[in-house]
């Protein structure tokens, strides 16, 4: 590779494993800067090609256990969940596809003036960016997952085996789309993407590599320095250190513009536990199904995910 780098992407996680793939298959020459460690495929742990995400948070070097934050006000300071390493966030998380909502996308246009967000015209790109997905069958399963879908039937809510979300549809139940084979192995962002772009020969990667800053002159990018004050020379920078760490690394590089570190929202969760007659099947997939209804608000705004059990 030159000295003088076609395109550095900051972050080989899920958005940055991508890029890689789709820039250095135009001839670009591609440099990925990961803060974390390397994870080729024949090297993974079970822990993280497993279907438990608990597990895969677990596993050492996976994650970032001194990042806290409080959630709400009042709220102790907890760890808060996201990848570090070679996939970043897609080789610890719960590997669950869920189409967004109809009536969101149409709102977005109708209320907000989004032209060209309509779900009329994003659908295609779902369908686009879709490859076939394993789906389990949510019917017929034992544990937490059987007992919510014969329970949702039985109330009357509909029964689905497509990708979300349903139109005009109350409630609903059905499979989630996974991100990992019908025997519960996870697929990483970096096993789909960054392994096919690495046989190029025009992408390198570079691991346990923090980014201080992007270098700006005269209002263009021309690379990175790293903390220990290493300075890698490229013509185009990518941020794509994922929600916590690439505004941090913007407004480090001094681009203080209004937006950039605020307005973080993440989904809120609140735990139900249940009790179990027998122990559940720790060859079962932990989560297969997501049932989705309405608080009483207009359109389904609320999700219930049967998770089977926290180990593999």
């Amino acid at each position: 590779m030159s000295s003088m780098i076609d395109v550095l992407i900051i972050g080989a996680g899920s958005a940055g494993c991508v890029l890689a793939d789709r820039l250095s298959a135009k001839g670009l020459s591609v440099c990925v800067v990961e803060a974390g460690s390397d994870l080729r495929p024949d090297a993974t742990p079970d822990s993280i090609r497993g279907a438990s995400f608990f597990e895969a948070l677990a596993e050492p070097g996976r994650s970032y256990p001194e990042l806290v934050a409080r959630r709400v006000a009042g709220q102790e300071r907890r760890p808060y969940a996201r990848g570090r390493g070679v996939g970043g966030s897609s080789a610890v998380n719960a590997m669950i596809g869920l189409w967004g909502e109809i009536d969101d996308y149409d709102a977005w246009e109708r209320d907000f003036g989004c032209v060209g967000w309509s779900w009329r015209e994003v659908e295609k790109y779902f369908h686009r960016i879709e490859v076939p997905l394993h789906r389990a069958s949510p019917e017929g399963s034992e544990s937490v997952t059987g007992a919510l879908v014969d329970s949702c039937i039985m109330n009357g809510w509909a029964l689905h085996r497509g990708p979300f979300p349903l139109s005009g549809v109350p409630a609903d139940v059905g499979p989630a789309m996974l991100t990992r084979d019908a025997n519960g192995r996870r697929v990483t962002a970096a096993d789909v993407y960054l392994e096919r772009a690495r046989r190029r020969g025009n992408v390198e990667v570079r691991v346990d590599t923090v980014v201080d800053r992007v270098m700006i002159e005269r209002g263009r990018t021309t690379g990175v320095v790293l903390i220990d004050g290493t300075e890698i020379g490229a013509r185009e920078v990518v941020v794509s250190a994922g929600a916590i760490h690439s505004p941090t690394i913007l407004l480090r590089s001094g681009l203080d513009r209004p937006g950039i570190g605020k307005g973080l929202q993440d989904h809120p969760s609140a735990p139900i536990t249940v009790g179990l007659v027998r122990p559940p099947d720790p060859r079962s997939l932990p989560v297969s199904a997501v049932a989705r209804f309405s608080s009483g608000r207009q359109g389904a705004d609320l999700q219930l995910l049967p998770i089977n059990h926290l180990g593999a």
